[in-house]
C-alpha cells in the first residue's frame, strides 16, 4: 500500500516545473494535467482511496481483480473458446463493425506495432504516422526498423494535425498504412481518429 500524499506533491512539483521549462504545451494541456492527474473515485465497492491517472500503473476495478485470481484456463478448454468468442464480439461493437476480424494482443501496444510491421508492410512501401509525441515516434521507429518509408506527420507538443495537413499528406503519396496513437500520453494529446 503506497502513501498517495508523496506522489501528489511530485505530480503538482512536476507539472509546475514542466510548464516553467517549457513553453511548448499548450496552456489547455498544463491546466487539464493540473486538474485531472489526481481525482478522488470509487473503483469498486471496498476501495474509494485517490485515483493516480498516469500512465502506469493500471487501476482495475474489484470484479477485475476477482476474475483475475480464478485458476488459470487452457485455450483449447470449451470455457475459454466461448469467453474469447464474446471477447471478439463485444470488440466487434467497440469498433463498429460487423464483419472486420479484431485481434487480441497479449502484450504491450509496442508488440501491436511489431505485429502490424512485420504482417501489412513491406520492405519500401509507405507509411504516413501521425506523431503527437513519444508513442507516435516509437511507432514510426518500429515501422522503418522494418524497412517502411516512413513519412512522419508531426504536430507541435500538446497539438494534433489538422484534417487540412493530413488531406495533403496523402494527396502527396499513395500510403499502404496511415497511424495514429489515439491517446499519446507523453503530450497529453487525443488524436481524433474519426
Amino acid at each position: 500500500i503506497m502513501n498517495i500524499r508523496p506522489v501528489q506533491t511530485l505530480l503538482k512539483n512536476s507539472i509546475v516545473a514542466s510548464s516553467r521549462l517549457s513553453s511548448t504545451r499548450s496552456p489547455s494541456v498544463t491546466k487539464a494535467f493540473a486538474t485531472s492527474t489526481l481525482v478522488t473515485r470509487k473503483m469498486s465497492s471496498n476501495n474509494s482511496r485517490p485515483l493516480c491517472l498516469i500512465p502506469g500503473p493500471v487501476e482495475m476495478s474489484s470484479t477485475v481483480l476477482q476474475a483475475h485470481s480464478t485458476p488459470a484456463t487452457a485455450h483449447t478448454d470449451p470455457k475459454f473458446v466461448e469467453a474469447f468468442g464474446q471477447v471478439i464480439e463485444m470488440l466487434r461493437e467497440v469498433v463498429q463493425t460487423k464483419t472486420a476480424q479484431p485481434f487480441v494482443i497479449a502484450g504491450s501496444g509496442t508488440l501491436g506495432w511489431d505485429q502490424t510491421a512485420a504482417n501489412l508492410v513491406e520492405a519500401g512501401e509507405n507509411v504516413l504516422v501521425l506523431s503527437n509525441g513519444y508513442f507516435g515516434e516509437g511507432l514510426a521507429d518500429c515501422m522503418e526498423t522494418y524497412g517502411a518509408a516512413v513519412t512522419r506527420l508531426r504536430a507541435e507538443p500538446g497539438n494534433r494535425q489538422s484534417l487540412e495537413e493530413v488531406a495533403q499528406a496523402l494527396q502527396a503519396k499513395k500510403y499502404k498504412i496511415v497511424t495514429v496513437s489515439q491517446v499519446d500520453t507523453s503530450t497529453g494529446v487525443l488524436g481524433d481518429v474519426k
